[in-house]
């Protein structure tokens, strides 16, 4: 660095930093904002910039540090109370998010970037409907703002109000050409034809050599999808062979440990020991008969089995919820240690399932306490099923179950935001699948019989009533012709 720059002063190395920043050099912007810092410990700007820069590094614990500081001097700021926010819900602290977002509104409530956040917030929460009203709020203060039609169309299609998610897409892409994540998005909602525009759009974009790694692989999942429905298979499967690979170079997915985890899990929860602790005096969980969980591989069928839940007048569908995952992982030895799964179901009595089921259930009924079930359709929770039954002994669970290639295919065809590495390669993919069957398989050897509803998507998409009608009664829930 040139020596004249030495003699910057903090607010001179901080408005320097802040130019590299924006243009994405954020190791040289980080040094000058340290710089200032140096100069000014508790200058406002450099804790909060030096905190967005942290977060866009995600490590996320430092960012939270350095924007609360920086919240201390100017408790009122709305850029660096929704910037807090944003950094809570990275950390998946969904309340205290929430709580940034709101003190943001309650000083500007046409913040429409604080809207925006609060509205991916209450989507992450399962409050739908207030979710929907909060993009329509940012896009009321800010009718051009492209990210905000995005997460609308993005909650829509989650909803299955595929026309409506069209709409707030495209007109996300109206006011962006260049939003490839809308590009994906949209790829869901829509049918390709020959001379779609959107089409035209991604062909031209795919190529230039200013879109980031990540833009041109979102490009090529939607690319693949396109070419998909217009009947070109080779252009399809040729992009989507270069997206997954774009995507599996940026991963690191350890196949050994995966292994290691399912091979565990069915070491651990085996027939005895789950009988055993469900055998000692009063059932170990939590009697709640809320939980549905859908589980089975993505693009097995789950989100089908979710809607015909979900049209009953008595279930509230919550879509795709890691709470049950974060539960678990928080489970606490005698020692006071965190202990693993599926570790700790060897050490832990009846009180620690209880607990784990409570906690779970206290989380998954916020949006909806009056709903007679919850469907949790996240599909990895197959990995727990017989802890699920351990700590909510009440709860049902549905597997779907689809032909194995047609189920490894669509996950190869899908650009998923989860940790979802296995999908990238398929020999990783279908590895995996092997392994997943398995697992199944031993669960359904090892619980009690009709505890688990095995259901098949050919089935349910060959006689929808009938399947219906069975799903229904395995969760204990009339048949509702409305």
């Amino acid at each position: 660095m040139p020596a004249q720059d030495g003699a910057l002063t903090a607010r001179q190395s901080l408005a320097r930093g802040l130019e590299l920043h924006q243009r994405g050099q954020l190791a040289e912007a980080e040094a000058l904002y340290q710089r200032a810092l140096q100069k000014m410990p508790g200058l406002f700007d450099g804790q909060h910039l030096l905190g967005v820069l942290r977060s866009q590094q995600a490590r996320y614990a430092e960012a939270l540090a350095l924007v609360t500081a920086a919240l201390q001097s100017q408790p009122n700021s709305i850029g660096a109370l929704t910037n807090h926010g944003l950094i809570l819900h990275n950390m998946k602290r969904y309340q205290q998010a929430l709580a940034s977002f709101d003190k943001a509104l309650a000083l500007r409530p046409d913040h429409a970037l604080a809207l925006n956040n609060r509205g991916n917030v209450l989507a992450a929460l399962g409050r739908d409907v207030e979710a929907l009203a909060s993009y329509w709020r940012a896009l009321k203060a800010m009718p051009n703002y492209p990210d905000a039609y995005n997460n609308l169309g993005v909650l829509l299609k989650e909803l299955g109000r595929l026309a409506e998610a069209e709409a707030a897409l495209s007109k996300a892409l109206e006011f962006d050409p260049k939003l490839t994540g809308a590009y994906i998005n949209l790829a869901d909602c829509k049918r390709f034809r020959i001379g779609d525009p959107h089409l035209m759009h991604m062909q031209a974009f795919v190529h230039d050599q200013t879109q980031t790694a990540e833009d041109r692989t979102r490009l090529h999942f939607a690319l693949g999808k396109a070419y998909a429905d217009l009947g070109d298979h080779r252009r399809a499967f040729e992009n989507m062979q270069r997206g997954n690979a774009e995507m599996r170079a940026t991963v690191a997915y350890d196949e050994a440990a995966m292994m290691e985890l399912f091979d565990r899990t069915e070491a651990v929860l085996t027939r005895d020991r789950i009988m055993a602790r469900a055998g000692r005096g009063a059932p170990p969980g939590d009697p709640s008969t809320q939980p549905v969980f859908v589980i089975g591989m993505p693009g097995s069928g789950t989100t089908l089995a979710e809607q015909i839940l979900a049209s009953h007048h008595d279930v509230h569908g919550a879509g795709e919820l890691a709470t049950f995952s974060e539960v678990v992982a928080s489970v606490y030895g005698p020692d006071r240690r965190l202990v693993g799964y599926p570790d700790f179901v060897a050490q832990c009595d009846s009180d620690v399932f209880r607990a784990i089921g409570s906690y779970y259930v206290a989380a998954l009924r916020k949006p909806a306490p009056q709903a007679r079930q919850i469907v949790d359709k996240m599909p990895s929770n197959f990995i727990f099923a017989g802890l699920i039954h351990l700590a909510l002994p009440n709860a049902r669970i549905i597997h779907v179950a689809r032909d194995p290639i047609d189920t490894c295919v669509s996950c190869y065809f899908r650009l998923f935001t989860g940790n979802l590495d296995h999908t990238y390669d398929l020999a990783e993919l279908g590895q995996f699948y092997l392994r997943y069957q398995k697992l199944v398989d031993h669960w359904h050897d090892v619980l009690p019989e009709g505890r688990m509803l095995e259901v098949r998507y050919e089935n349910v998409v060959g006689d929808l009533e009938a399947a219906s009608r069975r799903i229904l009664t395995h969760c204990g829930l009339g048949w509702d012709p409305h």
